[in-house]
């Protein structure tokens, strides 16, 4: 998170269902709501969780900065 958000705190939680796995990171959002990149960043995130039949929800959240992956346990 370092590269993205600079030197804030992070949290991170992973969860574990019978059939699913959740992934969420978080870290206070700065001045700034970030911008599209150059890379694949957010979009490749989203994009290999539906390659693997999951979602994911990134964007500003109550003042954080949140990335949130649910992933199908097979």
């Amino acid at each position: 998170m370092l590269r993205h958000a600079g030197a804030v705190p992070v949290q991170v939680r992973v969860k574990v269902a019978e059939r699913a796995l959740g992934l969420e990171v978080c870290n206070p959002l700065t001045a700034e709501i970030p911008g599209p990149g150059r890379g694949s960043g957010l979009r490749g995130i989203r994009e290999r969780a539906a390659l693997l039949g999951g979602r994911a929800r990134t964007g500003p959240d109550a003042g954080d900065w949140q990335v949130h992956v649910d992933l199908p346990v097979r």
